[in-house]
């Protein structure tokens, strides 16, 4: 068990030297530096807070996927709502 949590903490820390060493080279995303093509994450935040803000043209410029996260986050916060009536 020890050594589990050994491993999962060295690689962390492996994966947060890398990415800092990335964006100390400008490199902010690995998969779109290395396609050309923006990945799945890309713009999201920015999109949400966009479209938090009724600002729906912005939001579908950052990224056009973010109208999926809508009914994703209401069906997460209903089956989460659901399984803590059934914990009771």
């Amino acid at each position: 068990m020890v050594k589990a949590n050994r491993t999962l903490v060295l690689c962390v820390i492996a994966i947060a030297i890398a990415y800092g060493g990335m964006f100390a080279l400008g490199i902010t995303c690995p998969i779109r530096f290395l396609t050309g093509i923006s990945c799945p994450g890309c713009g999201m935040t920015r999109a949400l807070l966009s479209a938090l803000r009724f600002d729906f043209q912005a939001a579908f410029f950052y990224h056009t996927l973010w109208i999926f996260l809508v009914p994703w986050g209401l069906t997460a916060w209903w089956l989460f709502q659901k399984k803590k009536q059934r914990a009771l």
